[in-house]
């Protein structure tokens, strides 16, 4: 077994730690103060039932972050990353939609650059964790 193998294991590791925490974050900050949230993208809550949705956005985030905790695991790591990976390319797709249908805005054009990184850092954490298990599992199947 290569020596590079443990290595990606806890680079896996590592970058499902930062969703668990950038999930959290946004959820917390939707969950607990969601006008103020809002509004530091002028978005503006008419009514209790907005509100309520924005904290139900903040759940859904709170929710993904649970999960991606989940599989922190040993033999979860790959479906972690594929967990996260998902999260990510619906969040920039739906970015990009907006991004093409109502046209760019500072803050959609920032948030859109910083999750297309956040996509190319998965993909690659995810292929790599790819071939070190299928590399164990054919080493496993060889035995």
């Amino acid at each position: 077994m290569s020596r590079r193998w443990p290595v990606i294991r806890w680079i896996s590791r590592v970058l499902l730690v930062f969703p668990i925490g950038l999930f959290g974050f946004i959820g917390w900050r939707y969950l607990t103060n969601p006008i103020g949230t809002a509004g530091l993208d002028l978005i503006s809550l008419g009514s209790p039932a907005a509100v309520t949705d924005m904290r139900v956005i903040g759940a859904l985030f709170f929710a993904c972050g649970l999960v991606t905790t989940f599989y922190l695991s040993t033999e979860r790591l790959l479906a972690g990353l594929a967990f996260v990976l998902t999260v990510v390319s619906v969040v920039t797709a739906a970015r990009a939609f907006g991004l093409w249908t109502d046209g760019p805005a500072p803050g959609t054009v920032s948030k859109l650059t910083t999750e297309f990184v956040l996509l190319t850092i998965f993909i690659v954490g995810s292929l790599a964790e790819f071939a070190r298990d299928r590399s164990e599992h054919r080493v496993r199947t060889r035995v």
